[in-house]
């Protein structure tokens, strides 16, 4: 029984926390990406419109780095949404 106890600790102190800082780690790099490929739709689009579009859309993902580390609430926000 002294075993099963290790386990379930050794999986709550290091496995866990590993888990959740890879989703929240990839979370900011796939929006790192989306802002890289909105930068770069802003710099060779031709019209002002657009080029202010995604200027608007770049701050809002840019806002939204922080959340990346409560990633939960993030997938928590979109289920809420889909309904």
């Amino acid at each position: 029984m002294s075993e099963s106890y290790q386990t379930i600790l050794f999986a709550l102190a290091v496995i866990v926390p590993l888990e959740y800082t890879f989703v929240a780690l990839s979370s900011l790099v796939s929006k790192m990406v989306v802002v890289s490929f909105i930068r770069s739709l802003g710099d060779i689009s031709r019209s002002r419109e657009t080029k202010r579009e995604c200027q608007t859309i770049e701050e809002r993902v840019v806002s939204s780095y922080k959340s990346s580390l409560v990633w939960p609430l993030e997938v928590w926000k979109e289920i809420r949404r889909i309904k």
